[in-house]
């Protein structure tokens, strides 16, 4: 038997039709409102019902890490595009830094609580000693562009 065109598919066999023919009204739906913690007897139309399901969803926490202001086109970016991500909290360096840091640890914080690390920084060390601190807490970072050999993190060309 052929299958019918994909207007009359629609038509005949969209989600609406499925629920009042069958009984997933009574018992599919209870299941996931349950799971999901909604109200069962929702009566919404369904893209609504999945962004409520959506809701539950944890948002990805990002840092950014940049040295005069090299980081926000990407950081207005990720606001104005994504969804389901946040930038937490964004470290600027922004003092004038000699071509050689002997401590660049007084300028990247240890209490780094992200889920992604994104560094824009222009001074080697800087970056090398991100890099480091993020490999200790297990947290993957983003570094364009540099030539940090360290696992966990992303280098890829600009």
């Amino acid at each position: 038997m052929p299958l019918p065109q994909a207007s009359h598919w629609r038509t005949r066999y969209s989600k609406s039709h499925l629920l009042e023919k069958t009984s997933w009204k009574k018992t599919i739906i209870p299941r996931i409102a349950s799971l999901w913690n909604i109200d069962p007897e929702f009566q919404g139309d369904y893209p609504s019902f999945e962004i409520r399901a959506s809701e539950r969803v944890r948002m990805q926490r990002i840092w950014v890490f940049q040295q005069r202001g090299s980081g926000q086109g990407k950081i207005r970016a990720i606001g104005e595009r994504s969804r389901g991500i946040v930038v937490e909290r964004i470290i600027s360096i922004d003092a004038d830094l000699p071509p050689l840091l002997e401590d660049p640890s007084c300028y990247i914080p240890r209490d780094i609580d992200a889920d992604l690390v994104l560094d824009f920084l222009k001074h080697p060390d800087l970056s090398l000693e991100l890099a480091m601190v993020c490999k200790e807490k297990g947290i993957p970072v983003v570094a364009s562009g540099k030539k940090i050999r360290i696992q966990g993190v992303i280098t890829p060309p600009t």
